[in-house]
């Protein structure tokens, strides 16, 4: 009996070991990566924030624990945002999101998200989010907006030109 207790305490030794191994394997991945990475608790505050994360912003790593990240969000793509940053989502989505957040100054930023739920060591539920910033894209597709709206305002007065043709070659409306 003895010796299973013995073998048992040392099993439980060496997993915590590789736990707290793979979780420092995870923050340095996280601190150096370019990706900002936050996780949030089951209260919907960050519990943790990489310093790209914190750069992203325009704050300090630790001024942002205990925050909550959709303070940031734009108001209207907030309620959209709930899905990504509220352990236990009912509805959370696969695949990543797009969303208008802004800096602490309160620069304006197009957001791209990943998220994904897991439970922490104390049994409760968190969610780890990637973000990155993704200005180009957004720009371009606003771009294309602006350019389908002005071929839809050229065609719907196109109908109202006439060219008339003859030996001089005047045009004039209808």
């Amino acid at each position: 009996v003895l010796a299973e207790l013995w073998t048992s305490a040392l099993k439980r030794q060496r997993s915590e070991g590789e736990l707290r191994s793979s979780e420092g394997r995870f923050r340095a991945l996280a601190e150096h990566m370019r990706d900002s990475i936050c996780e949030v608790g089951e209260d919907g505050l960050l519990l943790y924030a990489s310093p790209s994360y914190a750069e992203l912003l325009g704050g300090e790593q630790d001024a942002l624990l205990g925050t909550d990240p959709l303070d940031c969000v734009h108001p209207e793509d907030r309620r959209r945002a709930t899905y990504l940053f509220r352990p236990g989502a009912r509805s959370r989505r696969k695949g990543t999101h797009v969303y208008r957040a802004q800096t602490l100054a309160g620069r304006p930023l197009f957001l791209e998200a990943t998220a994904s739920e897991f439970e922490g060591r104390d049994g409760k539920s968190r969610v780890e989010v990637a973000t990155r910033d993704v200005p180009e894209r957004e720009n371009a597709r606003e771009a294309l907006v602006r350019q389908n709206q002005l071929e839809t305002r050229v065609a719907e007065y196109s109908h109202s030109f006439v060219v008339i043709k003859n030996d001089e070659s005047v045009a004039g409306y209808q």
